[in-house]
């Protein structure tokens, strides 16, 4: 016979299931006995249910599902950045800086990462083509100067400018399909939308395996909680020769 307590536990996880969208989080990819072990019983389950209320508004709610989090696994940076991100809404301004505060001194990284006041933070995180066109020693300084109008427009937050250009460079075939499918997942992680940009970026590492391929889908498998496989990602980055990922696998997977 089952108690309440955990009958309670698989409703919440239920309800968090139905009302994810699937293009935020990756569930099916995910490690679900790993959650447990290493971050407490049901501590992700409460960090995607504040996400959910977060998403409806219910903000109070959302902070509650992070401070059980909180209370699980209370060295995890991620939900102290999502905690601030609700508060802010509430305008409880002192707490939520104070949620910041704590997170960047467990993980620098996971506030850029996790944070959405921020696009530039988290753009300075990805790679982009240019980490493989500067190394074939390309020559083009148009292509060069829009990769960085690109660059630009998504760290201001410019999402739909930056999508018009890249598909003006794919219609006008001045990159390849590994180029475009890098520039496509890193616009739709900062979109929110990490499935789809797990595609983008595996379909690339189907054509070329590159170490900013791997950084790249890492940090959209972190982003939907899938740290296994996300961390793992990052290490396979590294062994490729990709060293911005060094600083960033430390910071966000050796907790």
């Amino acid at each position: 016979m089952k108690t309440p307590q955990y009958l309670t536990f698989v409703l919440l996880l239920l309800t968090s299931f139905a009302l994810a969208q699937p293009s935020s989080i990756d569930f099916i990819r995910s490690d679900h006995n790993a959650g447990p072990q290493r971050y407490g019983d049901g501590v992700i389950a409460q960090l995607v249910a504040g996400d959910m209320r977060l998403q409806q508004g219910r903000w109070e709610e959302a902070i509650l599902a992070y401070d059980n989090a909180v209370a699980q696994w209370p060295y995890w940076a991620p939900v102290y950045v999502k905690r601030a991100s609700a508060k802010m809404r509430m305008g409880r301004m002192q707490e939520a800086e104070q949620d910041l505060d704590y997170a960047r001194r467990l993980s620098i990284n996971s506030v850029a990462l996790f944070s959405d006041r921020a696009p530039a933070g988290r753009q300075a995180l990805l790679a982009g083509p240019e980490a493989w066109l500067l190394e074939s020693d390309s020559e083009d300084g148009m292509l060069h100067a829009q990769l960085n109008e690109i660059t630009s427009y998504k760290a201001s937050g410019r999402l739909g400018e930056a999508d018009r250009l890249i598909r003006h460079l794919a219609a006008r075939e001045q990159m390849n399909w590994t180029d475009i499918a890098l520039l496509q997942g890193n616009l739709y992680l900062l979109r929110s939308d990490y499935l789809r940009a797990i595609d983008y970026y595996s379909s690339a590492l189907g054509e070329l395996e590159h170490g900013a391929l791997y950084h790249n889908r890492g940090l959209a498998r972190i982003l939907s909680y899938n740290f296994r496989d996300g961390c793992s990602d990052l290490l396979r980055a590294i062994e490729l020769g990709y060293q911005p990922g060094e600083d960033q696998w430390s910071d966000l997977c050796t907790f």
